[in-house]
């Protein structure tokens, strides 16, 4: 049998080929109900009927971007939020532990020599 052998085109269709054409599917399909079936029924003037034909794939590809899009940027800021929080949280503690221990020459925290700076 020349060409992909059976069992790989039937992987490759299911996994790659249908999810695919769903999504695309989906993209054109909704906003395409959207404006034949409810648009007409609100009270808008032409000028905004003629307005969401246009603009109305534009905003799904939006929508759909939005999705995959904003759970990123929320681990992402989240993160950045933490790590703001555990430093704030780590100065505290150093300035603690040194006004516990600023008669103590063991202390486990060393303030940075500014021999550096003098230079």
């Amino acid at each position: 049998e020349a060409g992909l052998p059976r069992h790989h085109r039937r992987v490759l269709s299911r996994d790659v080929l249908v999810p695919l054409l769903w999504t695309l599917a989906r993209l054109l399909a909704v906003p395409y109900a959207l404006i034949s079936c409810v648009l007409p029924r609100l009270p808008l003037t032409a000028r905004s009927h003629a307005l969401s034909r246009r603009y109305a794939w534009h905003l799904a590809l939006g929508a759909a971007l939005a999705t995959r899009l904003l759970p990123a940027l929320q681990w992402a800021l989240r993160s950045v939020h933490n790590s703001i929080r555990d430093d704030k949280y780590l100065i505290g503690r150093r300035l603690n532990n040194h006004a516990k221990h600023e008669g103590d020459t063991s202390a486990s925290y060393a303030p940075p020599s500014s021999s550096s700076a003098q230079g």
